[in-house]
């Protein structure tokens, strides 16, 4: 066995420094939806703001019908108006 050897076998067992951590996308929490919707207000960009409305009206449909599921129904539903 050589040198190599050696260090082939050590770098085999190591564990990944992410092992059964949580890899992926986050779930958005409410109070992140309404942190991004309040800048998006402030800022007045508005497109923007519809758009990321767009985006979580569909993510309700996934979670669960147009009535949202139970899991997301909770900071859905609340959402304002662009008038």
């Amino acid at each position: 066995m050589t040198d190599n050897d050696g260090c082939l076998l050590t770098a085999r067992t190591r564990t990944p420094w992410n092992k059964g951590k949580l890899t992926g996308a986050k779930q958005l929490r409410p109070k992140h939806v309404w942190a991004i919707r309040i800048r998006l207000m402030i800022q007045g960009r508005t497109r923007d703001l519809a758009m990321f409305n767009v985006a979580i009206d569909s993510k309700r449909l996934r979670c669960g019908g147009p009535n949202g599921g139970r899991h997301c129904s909770e900071w859905l539903r609340d959402r304002p108006s662009i008038g």
